[in-house]
């Protein structure tokens, strides 16, 4: 009996565990769409930061031209690596078409780990080009008026590191927060659409926040044939496999205990009252 505890407890903490990384923090998400909605149309300030060679540099030597902006940190075990791994040769991918029209930066977060060391060692690892993708490095009072300026929302974690979305905030050439690219995984299509609005100057008007941007960075991914989102159907298919493995152990562990349950319910639906 004592035995059967111990494992029904495991598969609790097993089931809870793969349902919160299976599951997107919903709340999180909410909160960082719309922190980073609010912040479009803002004007961004000259922060000067540090870059990966230690130099000092403004953001005003990207004015006249749109510029990306991502913000990271070094440690993150997931989201920060995916969205440099397709940051960098989409953009690369963007400035073979349109040649020198497009800047990027990144940005680390956690200002006191950040340092330009560590953001260089995080770009070799993505085998970035840093005259294409430039990183930079902030004290903790200026990536503090960054994140606000630009509506990077995160939450800090106790047991350390932080809770974030994917996003990647484009500026204008006049630096106005023009628009915001909520997704992890980004392609040059994402950039594209938005950055031929500025540069033909076909602007659509300001979108109404939608809870639909943040399950997109999670959820579904871009089509550049069709020009819209469709369903990730890996994550999905990652989510099916792993409810199917607990649900494989918790049927093979407790079969005596179901079989007997359902002849219990079968014996009593069987049962005829006595005259």
């Amino acid at each position: 009996m004592l035995n059967k505890l111990k494992i029904s407890a495991l598969l609790f903490l097993i089931l809870s565990a793969s349902a919160a990384a299976a599951e997107p923090d919903l709340e999180l998400l909410r909160k960082s769409v719309e922190t980073a909605r609010a912040a479009e149309g803002n004007k961004i300030s000259d922060y000067e930061l540090t870059d990966q060679d230690g130099n000092k540099f403004k953001l005003s030597e990207y004015s006249g031209k749109p510029l990306l902006v991502s913000f990271i940190y070094t440690t993150c075990p997931d989201i920060c690596n995916s969205l440099v791994a397709t940051l960098v040769p989409a953009f690369e991918e963007i400035k073979k078409g349109l040649g020198d029209k497009l800047n990027a930066i990144v940005v680390g977060f956690d200002a006191e780990y950040d340092t330009p060391e560590m953001m260089k060692e995080f770009g070799l690892h993505h085998e970035t080009d840093f005259k294409a993708v430039r990183f930079g490095s902030g004290d903790r009072e200026t990536i503090a008026r960054m994140i606000r300026d630009f509506g990077f929302y995160y939450e800090e974690l106790e047991e350390g590191g932080f809770k974030h979305m994917g996003l990647v905030s484009m500026l204008d050439s006049n630096f106005i927060l023009y628009r915001q690219i909520y997704k992890s995984n980004i392609t040059a299509a994402d950039i594209r659409v938005p950055l031929n609005q500025l540069l033909t100057g076909d602007i659509p008007g300001k979108r109404e926040p939608t809870f639909i941007d943040a399950i997109k960075s999670l959820c579904l991914e871009y089509d550049p044939e069709t020009g819209e989102y469709a369903i990730d159907y890996s994550y999905i298919l990652s989510v099916v496999l792993q409810a199917l493995v607990i649900l494989t152990i918790v049927l093979l562990y407790f079969k005596r205990d179901i079989k007997n349950w359902f002849s219990r319910i079968s014996g009593k639906n069987t049962e005829r009252p006595d005259n």
